[in-house]
């Protein structure tokens, strides 16, 4: 048996070509285009022999697989996009001439994923004397992975093989040890799986991602299981495994030492009557339409080096007028439309969308009555400082409410109140209460040079 070097990451989540970010805020999908040129290039230092890519290297709509007809499809051309972010990926593992394998995650989309990545193989001889298995499980009832049909067979075929090859196993979805205390992140049949690769004393090394937090690496009998963390989130780690005469090792490299984002300046903004419509509120996002001048002004934002992120208190999910799942949807085409309106600059979009989902008294179910976290409470602009590093000093907020010049006022952020959306009745309440300290301007577009020193 010869000596070998794997490097593997996981759980990109990326988006660039698609609009927007993940919906779960941890996940910074649109640094992922910077990092992962960054870890390919660390590879390459560590002269690591070969690299598994363990799924979710992208971050898919779910309504892409599964899209339903209540709502129109929000999601024209997006398909387009999802493919381009693959030949991203792939022309960046391409470049750093390292033999990889691929295999797809619970958020990428499985068709696709193939096609792009047609011409690689599910068993693979490495010259290095180990042969490389890669599983393209699914999630099937309640998100609940399944190994079935073709990769078990698969499974069994390689188990049963005569090669004395040592096996290596990679996999999205997590055989061991147990992590499905919060979500099913291990197989349905995990125990049966493990006991099947334990017992045939082929399998040296199991690799798996999905579970974000990771897991140490465990020798059972002379099977090594590891689940990395995920790369998406920071401090953005990869990791090694050397094996020295069948001996593994790991090794785990974070490669940020803070956000990108650190100690940049921050503009906040309301969404709703800000950046588009106050319709939008309680629908779906076949009704949104943006406020003229938004995205250039966020494009400006960004070009002055400003963070931008918005802050939206969104109770209509809490009042059972929406899901959250509509609410991705609408921040999903919220993205869309400010990069189409920007004439395709992708810095149109906000780093963030950070929003509180309780009604209150009008809460449709006991899990929404909480309403803590929603404006004039600064408690979502001080999670999404503490998220991305943000600078304490020089922050603005925009809004279109009183309680949004509440929350700026608890931040200790400088406000900019606009006449769209419920501004001018924001202004009336200001003038009566003879409130002196506020900027008002007709819409975001004109916030800007104020925020830019320039007025």
């Amino acid at each position: 048996m010869s000596n070998l070097r794997i490097g593997q990451i996981t759980d990109l989540h990326l988006r660039h070509h698609q609009p927007s970010s993940s919906d779960d805020l941890k996940r910074r999908s649109r640094d992922m285009v910077e990092l992962l040129p960054l870890a390919l290039e660390r590879f390459k230092q560590e002269q690591i022999d070969f690299l598994v890519v363990t799924g979710d290297l992208l971050d898919v709509p779910s309504d892409i697989a599964s899209v339903h007809d209540y709502y129109p499809n929000p999601y024209d051309g997006w398909e387009l996009h999802v493919r381009e972010d693959y030949h991203l990926i792939k022309r960046l593992l391409d470049a750093s001439e390292i033999p990889y394998a691929v295999l797809p995650g619970n958020h990428d989309s499985d068709r696709i994923l193939h096609d792009v990545f047609a011409s690689q193989p599910t068993v693979l001889d490495l010259e290095h004397g180990f042969k490389i298995v890669s599983f393209y499980d699914r999630e099937w009832a309640a998100h609940v992975p399944r190994r079935v049909d073709r990769e078990r067979r698969l499974m069994e075929t390689v188990l049963a093989d005569k090669s004395k090859l040592p096996q290596i196993h990679l996999q999205h979805y997590v055989i061991h040890p147990d992590c499905t205390a919060r979500y099913p992140h291990n197989y349905y049949e995990a125990l049966e799986l493990k006991q099947k690769i334990v017992d045939s004393g082929r399998v040296l090394l199991s690799l798996s991602g999905h579970y974000h937090a990771g897991s140490e690496l465990i020798k059972i009998g002379e099977t090594y299981f590891s689940t990395s963390p995920a790369f998406a989130e920071f401090p953005h780690p990869v990791r090694i495994y050397d094996i020295v005469e069948g001996v593994v090792s790991q090794r785990e490299i974070p490669l940020a030492e803070r956000p990108l984002t650190d100690q940049k300046p921050c503009a906040f903004l309301d969404r709703d009557g800000v950046i588009n419509a106050q319709a939008s509120y309680s629908t779906g996002p076949q009704e949104l339409t943006l406020v003229p001048g938004s995205a250039e002004a966020i494009v400006k934002l960004h070009d002055a080096g400003f963070v931008v992120v918005v802050v939206t208190s969104q109770s209509c999910v809490g009042a059972g007028f929406v899901t959250t799942a509509v609410l991705t949807q609408v921040h999903d085409r919220l993205c869309d439309l400010l990069v189409q309106a920007s004439g395709g600059d992708r810095t149109a979009q906000p780093d963030l969308i950070i929003a509180s989902h309780g009604a209150g008294d009008d809460a449709v179910h006991p899990r929404w009555l909480d309403i803590s976290n929603a404006k004039p409470s600064a408690t979502l602009l001080e999670n999404a400082q503490a998220l991305l590093g943000l600078a304490e000093e020089g922050a603005w907020m925009v809004g279109d409410r009183l309680t949004d010049y509440q929350a700026a006022l608890n931040y200790g952020a400088r406000f900019v109140l606009v006449r769209t959306g419920r501004g001018a009745d924001a202004e009336a309440q200001l003038t009566k209460d003879g409130t002196n300290d506020v900027i008002i301007v007709d819409s975001l577009s004109d916030a800007v040079p104020y925020i830019l020193g320039e007025r």
